[in-house]
């Protein structure tokens, strides 16, 4: 019987989904979609990879794991990603005004 390692990446990655959501949920009290499809790419690319390195250690060049390029396209897509959040993540405060930061002296604002 073969396992279905697809099968389990979708598992993984329902139940990270659903953990990273309600986390955001709880301590941001809002959801970022993109941030939810983010951990659930990254989830199942983490099993595909496993996969591969599998195959890459125990395997021959010619026997790769029957489902190679989906696990390659999710990395990538999860790569880029994980690349563009950090990009943005840096470029937005630098395009935001800057905010005055007024010190509290015993109530009286000077």
């Amino acid at each position: 019987m073969d396992f279905d390692t697809i099968a389990l990446g979708v598992v993984f990655c329902l139940f990270a989904s659903i953990i990273f959501g309600s986390l955001e949920l709880y301590h941001h009290h809002r959801i970022e979609i993109g941030n939810i499809f983010l951990v659930c790419f990254a989830t199942f690319a983490i099993i595909g990879g496993v996969e591969l390195i599998m195959a890459a250690f125990y395997g021959d060049a010619e026997n790769l794991p029957p489902r190679w390029r989906e696990y390659l396209t999710v990395s990538g897509i999860a790569g880029i990603g994980v690349s563009l959040n950090l990009i943005v993540g840096k470029v937005v405060p630098l395009l935001s005004k800057p905010q005055e930061k007024h010190k509290n002296n015993g109530g009286n604002t000077h």
